[in-house]
């Protein structure tokens, strides 16, 4: 489905900041309330974005690993009982199907390194010799970006989406869990309907969110946008820095922020330095975005690795039960 110019202008505002009144939307696009209502139901039935708050683990104690991987492929089988485990893993916050180098993508949510390899462990123990070829990254941050392809017209800049990097530990209650955990898994309406399935009163409900946003727990209303059905195709990047660069790192980040195609931006430390996220309408149209960075950044990056993002199968940003 190709979205129109209408749903595309609506989108563009609300994607980055899902609890924009009507009002205000209504004041940015000059459509009626009705209109606005309309738009963002039908995306939502076709399930073309789903909303989805940004949750920072890091200061509740956890790092992010990534974990790019092959599997074995004379085992059918066991490949699909992995995706399912891995899904189903309170630890795995997403889960991707990649083209390239890599077959699959994942996060992994641990305390620190050696819970890291004690769940890669178990899953080996479990399945056998199945990991073919993987790669490991500490993902240090996250910054999602609005998707300035969406709409020619000026954007009202917001915040970006952000976890990493936690300089100081926060301990949370058993009830914040509760609604960190409802709020990045359940389908919910509203949070009156999210208090009756999580059996948190709303009074409750609503000063323990309050007091997670002043923390910087969550730090982001936005939609999920399934890209793929409004024509998009996925692209991972993956940098490799000449050295350890702070000003590299400030300047990629500058250039990925204002990028019309770039959604997201990431610092690592691993193999590689950065990863950027990016969505063209065609797939020759990253090799224009990959020279773009050759020729602002040639001289301090070593390479540039292209990773076709198929799909998303997880993607929760706190996906602890």
């Amino acid at each position: 489905m190709r979205l129109s110019d209408k749903e595309a202008h609506i989108l563009s505002v609300v994607e980055m900041d899902t609890r924009r009144s009507l009002e205000e939307i209504q004041k940015i696009t000059g459509y009626k309330k009705h209109t606005i209502q309309y738009v963002l139901e039908k995306l939502k039935q076709k399930g073309i974005i789903k909303p989805l708050p940004f949750i920072d683990a890091y200061p509740l104690g956890y790092q992010d690993y990534a974990v790019y991987f092959s599997l074995a492929p004379e085992n059918k089988i066991a490949k699909e009982k992995l995706v399912r485990r891995l899904v189903q893993s309170p630890q795995v916050s997403w889960l991707g199907e990649l083209g390239g180098d890599y077959q699959y993508g994942m996060a992994i949510y641990a305390k620190n390194i050696g819970e890291c390899v004690d769940f890669l462990n178990k899953l080996s123990a479990e399945f056998g010799h199945i990991f073919f070829e993987k790669s490991i990254n500490i993902r240090a941050s996250f910054h999602q970006f609005q998707r300035k392809y969406l709409s020619d017209k000026k954007l009202v800049e917001v915040e970006s989406g952000f976890f990493g990097s936690a300089k100081e530990q926060i301990i949370i209650d058993s009830v914040d869990h509760k609604i960190l955990s409802g709020m990045a898994n359940e389908s919910y309406s509203s949070l009156r309907d999210l208090s009756r399935q999580i059996s948190v009163p709303l009074s409750t409900l609503t000063c323990h969110i309050e007091k997670l946003e002043r923390l910087k727990i969550i730090t982001a209303y936005t939609y999920a946008i399934d890209t793929a059905k409004i024509g998009m195709q996925m692209f991972n990047l993956l940098i490799y820095a000449k050295g350890i660069n702070q000003q590299l790192s400030k300047d990629l980040f500058e250039f990925a922020k204002h990028h019309r195609h770039i959604i997201h931006f990431l610092q690592c430390i691993g193999e590689w330095d950065f990863e950027m996220g990016v969505d063209v309408e065609r797939a020759e149209d990253i090799i224009e975005v990959t020279q773009e960075i050759y020729q602002q950044f040639g001289e301090r990056i070593l390479t540039v690795k292209t990773l076709p993002l198929f799909r998303y199968i997880k993607l929760s940003y706190y996906p602890f039960k």
